[in-house]
């Protein structure tokens, strides 16, 4: 028989928790490498496109100083999507490949439930660690338009380069599409 004694009773010990690091140190690097890139690549890209400062002189050459950081800012970004694309195979459970392709029954389950709670046809969210299959999937589509980014970009710095390595790994897309469709494909995807 329980008796009240007006002294409330202590909780119940929560079940033992742990840490679990789903986003690993190489994930975030890469990530905020990206960000910073795309940051630094827009405002130079956006300029380069449409300047609106005209300098003149030994110290004004700004066009040049905005193709230098353009350019440099462009290889990281490469090698930061270069080295993601790759940690997709080498990284951790949540940071490989297959969590953000929906395929296998489990993810595609998780990608019907994921979408009826968005358009509210489900109350709670289905139970995810790491990116919902939608969350990858739409992942996996800003990937690609990152390397579509690279081609174009590489393909127009190939253009006054001559012969050589650019003209040849890239040049095929500007005899291909021509430089205008690869100046407008880098910008739209921008």
């Amino acid at each position: 028989m329980a008796v009240a004694t007006g002294v409330a009773s202590r909780p119940a010990a929560p079940e033992a928790m742990r840490t679990l690091r789903v986003w690993d140190l190489p994930v975030r690097i890469s990530h905020w490498v990206v960000v910073l890139s795309i940051l630094i690549l827009s405002v130079t890209g956006y300029y380069i496109a449409n300047p609106f400062l005209i300098t003149h002189g030994p110290t004004g050459f700004l066009m040049g100083t905005m193709r230098f950081v353009h350019l440099g800012f462009a290889f990281i970004f490469t090698a930061a999507v270069l080295f993601r694309l790759y940690w997709a195979f080498a990284g951790n459970h949540w940071a490989r490949w297959r969590e953000f392709v929906p395929i296998g029954r489990r993810r595609l389950g998780l990608l019907r439930q994921q979408g009826q709670y968005y358009f509210f046809m489900r109350r709670t969210p289905p139970p995810q660690v790491g990116h919902n299959p939608l969350a990858g999937l739409t992942y996996t589509v800003i990937y690609v338009l990152f390397v579509v980014q690279i081609l174009t970009g590489f393909a127009l710095y190939s253009i006054p380069m001559g012969q050589g390595f650019w003209q040849g790994a890239f040049g095929w897309m500007v005899v291909l599409l021509g430089a205008t469709t690869l100046r407008l494909v880098h910008f739209l995807v921008m």
